[in-house]
């Protein structure tokens, strides 16, 4: 198995997700920028960086900007695909709100399958073609009620 290849930590997916987001907004990614949005130190970042460099998934010049190889932006825009939807069924279904279901599917996204995560895409799929539009409106009365009755978000 070649060093790209190998399965890296739930930290370093974030840190890979921080230079595509930069990389998408900005074409991208400088370490305080990173260090801001993950709300670590610079070092940290720097450290982050020399272990994706190492694995193949980064390009990164010391004290310049950073850009994701083509091995790092497949992950990377992977684990974001997994972040929404995760996103979309904690907002939409779950009538979770934004800040919270984004933190939560942050969460979820670095262990959920790829079993999990077909079987929610067949989900949407199925809901979307064969259920009336009432029947979410039905449940998200019932989200509501059961906020009413202890279960609120945070």
């Amino acid at each position: 198995m070649s060093a790209g290849l190998k399965k890296i930590t739930s930290n370093m997916e974030d840190y890979l997700e921080a230079v595509y987001y930069f990389e998408n907004k900005n074409g991208f990614a400088r370490v305080s920028d990173v260090a801001v949005r993950l709300g670590v130190k610079k070092s940290s970042v720097n450290t982050a960086f020399k272990t994706l460099a190492r694995r193949g998934m980064l390009e990164h010049e010391r004290y310049g900007s950073a850009c994701l190889t083509p091995s790092g932006k497949r992950l990377a825009g992977a684990l974001q695909d997994k972040e929404d939807m995760l996103f979309r069924f904690l907002t939409e279904y779950l009538f979770i709100g934004p800040d919270t279901a984004r933190e939560e599917a942050c969460k979820l996204e670095h262990s959920v399958s790829g079993l999990t995560l077909a079987r929610l895409s067949g989900f949407f799929s199925f809901i979307e073609k064969n259920l009336p539009p009432g029947i979410i409106k039905c449940l998200e009365s019932h989200v509501k009620r059961s906020k009413r009755v202890g279960h609120r978000e945070r």
